[in-house]
Parts: C-alpha cells; sequence; structure tokens
C-alpha cells in the first residue's frame, strides 16, 4: 500500500524532453512550462538536448519521457528522423514539434505527432498544446498500476488486463500475452481496480468489461474465448 501511495504522488510529475539547438528557445520553452505549472498546479521534470542525436542516444520507453518539443531544423540528426528512432521505442509519447516553417507539420503525421508550433512560439499557442499533451499523459498514466512480483514491482497496464484469478492467497492477472502472478488478496486487488471498469462474476474472477465479449446464462465469454462462471450472488 505504501508504495502506492508513493506511484500516486509520482503521476504528478510528468517528464518533458525539449530537443532544440538554439538556446534561445529552448530557454523560452523552459520558461513558458515553468509558467504553465505555476498556473495549472502541473509538476514537470525537464531536460534539454541541443540535437537528436544526444537526445535519442540511450532512449528508454519504458520510464522515457512523457512529452517531447522537437525543434525540426537540427545539425548531425534533424527532427523528422530523431522523431521516427523515438516512435520505434515510445508509442505513447507526446509529441510536439517545434518549426520554422508550416510545410514541416506534413511529416508529423509519419511519426504520429500531437501537434506542432511554429516560431515565434508565444505563450497562448504553447499552453493550448501543451495542455493537450498532459491531459493525454495524465489519462495514460491512470491507466497503469503497480503490481507486486517477487521483492519488487513492475507496472501493468488495466487496459491490458483481461482478468483476475484468485489463487489461494495470490491473484494472477491474465493478459493477451502473460499471466502475473502477485500475492494479493482479490479484496485489495478489486478495491485497487475501483473506477477501471472491472466487475467480480464470481469470487474467483475480476473481469475486464471491456474485454467480454458477451454474457450468456451463467457465463461470460471473454473476448479470447475464456469463458467463465457467474455467481448467483453476482448476476
Amino acid at each position: 500500500m505504501r508504495w502506492n501511495r508513493v506511484f500516486e504522488r509520482e503521476k504528478l510529475m510528468l517528464s518533458v524532453a525539449i530537443v532544440e539547438d538554439d538556446r534561445k528557445y529552448s530557454k523560452l520553452l523552459e520558461g513558458y512550462l515553468e509558467r504553465y505549472s505555476a498556473e495549472n498546479d502541473v509538476k514537470f521534470k525537464v531536460d534539454v538536448f541541443d540535437d537528436g542525436l544526444k537526445f535519442i542516444m540511450g532512449y528508454d520507453g519504458d520510464g522515457g519521457y512523457n512529452i517531447v518539443f522537437m525543434d525540426v531544423e537540427m545539425p548531425r540528426l534533424d527532427g523528422i528522423k530523431t522523431s521516427r528512432k523515438l516512435r520505434a521505442t515510445d508509442k505513447n509519447v507526446s509529441l510536439i514539434f517545434v518549426t520554422n516553417m508550416a510545410k514541416y507539420a506534413v511529416s508529423g503525421y509519419e511519426v504520429d505527432a500531437l501537434d506542432f508550433m511554429v516560431k515565434p512560439v508565444d505563450y497562448f499557442n504553447f499552453s493550448l498544446k501543451l495542455e493537450k499533451a498532459v491531459r493525454i499523459q495524465n489519462k495514460l498514466l491512470r491507466d497503469v498500476i503497480l503490481v507486486g512480483v517477487g521483492g519488487g514491482f513492475t507496472k501493468l497496464k488495466t487496459s491490458d488486463i483481461q482478468y483476475v484469478e484468485s489463487s489461494l492467497h495470490f491473484v494472477i492477472y491474465h493478459t493477451e500475452t502473460e499471466q502475473i502472478k502477485s500475492r494479493a488478496s482479490m479484496k485489495d486487488t478489486e478495491k485497487k481496480l475501483e473506477g477501471m471498469n472491472f466487475a467480480r462474476c464470481n469470487n474467483a474472477y475480476l473481469v475486464n468489461l471491456a474485454c467480454v465479449k458477451k454474457v450468456t446464462g451463467d457465463e461470460v465469454i471473454m473476448d479470447d474465448g475464456q469463458t467463465l462462471s457467474i455467481s448467483r450472488s453476482k448476476k
């Protein structure tokens, strides 16, 4: 429970990268982030890179950045090529292009950019783009829970959980690709997933309603064909 509380606090901090070779503009964006943080009570951890190669080398998609402001025209590795490499590693980061020419915005579609800004960037326009990114990232972060495994924890997206099974003093999280066994009670697990579209069909199973194909009689049929019984008390 203590680690869950820590995790909830950590979710308030969004990690932001500014990839910009012009120090004047990177300082401007840093200042805008500070202003937005003060006005909207959102915390940011900000890193600045002066070229795409420095940014992408060693990038870790799991625990990398939530939001990236990417200059397009940079030496060594430009913003478009950097973004292609970024997307190969991280599908969830919110990518916003910062460019001198609007024509480069078209290239954003191939790397699933959230938006773009044309220099000179004013604070009002910046805050609108950032607000959209913050909203998306907060939603993604709410979709993640910490699951105790062995002596540590692993992050698990709730949308990946098809159902949870109770087994003696453990619960087993069933996903499309794996089964994760964690020492916990079904009662505590149900509380952890409260408000996330999960429901008990019997004492042994907690199902993700988004993964339910149909309900027939006293059975729940999941999207993968798995059939789970519905108890009389839960029907």
